[in-house]
């Protein structure tokens, strides 16, 4: 007779957990919906935002051939870019390190493509450009550089360039710009 009693103790203990496990669970599974909910509407705001801050930051290769255009175009710099014995320009170079440009982008100077180079490879030119900046935002750019020349002589030179341009409708324009010139 003991042994039903505590049987019947057992199955009412086993009941009063198994109600207690019920609502416990209920309100478990509700907390999970509403949590995962909030994780899913959280997950969908990053995505989201990550889409319109890249949309906003894109630089497409048009532009960044339109800006680098009106940099190795700037009237500022011409008497110093490299020339043959003919007095024709010798190719630009763009020294491809702390900005790289894709290698078939479509610029040139005087006809001549300008020629992408390593760090490495620009030890042996007389002058090559060096972008630290180039950002463009829509229809703003700020672009800095170097332009270094003479390397190849005693007394190697540099100007030092700061540019703001401003895109109205496909033609961007220079809104700003500093031009420094110095020894190395």
């Amino acid at each position: 007779m003991e042994k039903t009693i505590q049987t019947n103790e057992k199955m009412k203990f086993s009941s009063e957990s198994r109600s207690s496990l019920m609502v416990t669970t209920s309100y478990l599974s509700q907390n999970a919906s509403k949590a995962l909910l909030k994780t899913k509407t959280l997950m969908m705001s990053f995505v989201l935002l990550f889409l319109v801050t890249t949309a906003l930051t894109a630089q497409t290769t048009s532009d960044q051939a339109l800006v680098l255009q009106k940099c190795v175009d700037l009237t500022q710099l011409q008497q110093f870019y490299p020339k043959n014995t003919d007095n024709s320009f010798q190719p630009l170079v763009i020294m491809q390190h702390a900005i790289s440009f894709p290698t078939n982008i479509s610029v040139a100077h005087s006809g001549d493509s300008l020629l992408f180079k390593s760090k490495s490879e620009v030890s042996s030119d007389s002058a090559y450009f060096l972008f630290w900046k180039f950002d463009i935002l829509g229809s703003n750019a700020k672009v800095d550089f170097i332009y270094n020349y003479d390397l190849l002589t005693t007394v190697p030179k540099v100007q030092k360039v700061t540019l703001e341009l401003l895109k109205t409708g496909s033609v961007w324009n220079v809104t700003s710009s500093s031009i420094l010139g110095g020894t190395l």
